[in-house]
């Protein structure tokens, strides 16, 4: 079944310039996780549950910036990796310019 995410995940992910971030987090069930580095097309999200699984789809938002003024917007992923302390996920970028919002918003490329 072909859903539109890349099936050779390792070589676009080193494609895709890497950010850290500190106001970008990741509502999932309602909770709040932080994400430690994200690209325009994944990201590695910190401290989640351990009942995530390789290949599992996932809905969550992107959360942007601090109460009462920050943005949610509704993403579409799958995970990719399950670590220790956090998840990787591949997902469809929310809109044509969210690479130039990501360049904005995070501090540096790692």
């Amino acid at each position: 079944m072909h859903d539109g995410f890349s099936s050779n995940v390792s070589n676009s992910r080193r494609k895709r310039a890497r950010y850290r971030t500190y106001i970008v987090q990741a509502m999932i069930n309602g909770e709040l996780f932080e994400v430690s580095d994200i690209s325009a097309t994944g990201a590695f999200i910190l401290q989640t549950p351990d009942w995530f699984v390789e290949g599992q789809g996932l809905l969550f938002d992107f959360v942007i910036g601090n109460p009462p003024n920050e943005k949610v917007l509704p993403i579409e992923g799958r995970v990719i990796r399950v670590e220790e302390d956090g998840i990787a996920v591949v997902y469809r970028p929310p809109g044509p310019a969210w690479l130039k919002v990501l360049q904005k918003i995070t501090s540096h490329e790692v």
